[in-house]
């Protein structure tokens, strides 16, 4: 194999690790005998609802989250949808404006881009305006590995009055997370990038949130 195939499988297998065998071997048996809905009432949802508080306690442990803070979505980017649609719909703004980075993941960007007032920074640019409620920026980036100050970006977006959300799905289980010590208001991760099954995903919503000085 040459060097370059060797640095491309490298790269691929941060953004798309294959399912650590500790991991397939946890979720097994919820995929064969303890399948009923946590959310049913019959005796047969006991221990999945069992389950899946316990994760929620691991996960909102991973984010420095509160368990009741977190939204558990079906991928990373059904998560930042959510997040950053929900923000913005929020805002009751008839033209909010959105400020995110040119380096974002494509759920990042193109779910920006349908929210029609966009304003897309360089990577070494800064700029916020007065109608903006919403700046996203990912903690590390997904193909270069580039880390963002994320706690100061944060507080210069609410210096303005606008919500910060953070896309962290390739940094959960490389750096420490902290939604309250960055300052984030909304932050996403991706089971996939710690070697998780490749089905979940969960939003966190600073509890109680953040009230943005949006203008009116």
């Amino acid at each position: 194999m040459s060097r370059t195939h060797r640095r491309t499988g490298v790269l691929r297998r941060q953004c798309h690790p294959s399912v650590d065998p500790r991991v397939a071997e946890a979720m097994a048996p919820y995929l064969t005998m303890w399948f009923g809905n946590p959310w049913s009432g019959h005796r047969y949802a006991e221990r999945p609802r069992q389950a899946l508080t316990a994760a929620r306690a691991q996960v909102a442990g991973l984010m420095g989250a509160r368990a009741q803070e977190l939204v558990f979505i079906a991928s990373g980017s059904e998560a930042n949808l959510l997040a950053l649609r929900g923000a913005v719909l929020a805002s009751e703004r008839p033209h909010p404006h959105v400020v995110t980075q040119a380096t974002e993941h494509p759920a990042v960007l193109e779910t920006c881009r349908a929210l029609r007032r966009l304003t897309v920074l360089p990577v070494d640019g800064d700029g916020l305006v007065d109608e903006t409620v919403l700046v996203s920026v990912m903690a590390a980036n997904n193909e270069t590995g580039a880390l963002q100050p994320i706690s100061d970006l944060a507080a210069l977006a609410h210096a303005r009055g606008a919500l910060f959300h953070c896309d962290a799905a390739q940094a959960a289980g490389k750096i420490p997370l902290d939604v309250r010590t960055w300052g984030v208001d909304l932050l996403t991760v991706w089971c996939i990038g710690t070697s998780s099954a490749r089905t979940c995903a969960s939003t966190a919503r600073c509890d109680p949130p953040r009230t943005p000085r949006w203008p009116r």
